[in-house]
């Protein structure tokens, strides 16, 4: 599609632009990323309708964006909790039983076995997310032979 509004794509560039350089910045200003997305949302919004921002919270997602928000929330409570930490060095006891030389391999396959047997009984996306903290967890211990 052909733009037809200039002078709008461009407010809107350098709305895309502030957030990426903003977003690229996190590690220095340690402010949380999504801060910078909602802002972007409403400047955005009050540069196209200014007085009917209502309108566009109508289509907002909330439901998606409250699961986001508690998984997130149930992820890091885990952490808190040390499941996450028990669930990675009881893997990590696991692979140790194995030879050193064929760690790896044994690794990788109780790796799946775990991710297979774990979104069985969890959705994807929960799943997902817990195990990438465990295997984060796993990655900080040394393993002689992975």
């Amino acid at each position: 599609n052909k733009i037809t509004d200039m002078p709008m794509f461009v407010k809107l560039m350098t709305v895309l632009v502030a957030v990426l350089i903003l977003l690229c910045l996190s590690p220095v200003h340690l402010i949380e990323p999504a801060w910078f997305t909602c802002m972007a949302m409403f400047a955005c919004a009050m540069m196209f309708e200014r007085h009917h921002l209502g309108t566009y919270l109508q289509f907002v997602e909330w439901d998606t964006l409250l699961f986001f928000a508690l998984l997130f929330v149930l992820v890091e409570s885990l952490s808190e909790l040390g499941v996450i930490r028990l669930l990675g060095d009881g893997i990590v006891a696991f692979i140790e039983v194995f030879p050193e030389s064929s760690r790896m391999p044994m690794a990788i396959i109780i790796i799946l076995w775990v991710s297979s047997i774990g979104s069985a009984f969890l959705e994807s996306l929960p799943y997902t997310t817990t195990i990438v903290y465990v295997l984060i967890d796993m990655q900080r211990k040394t393993i002689p032979g992975v």
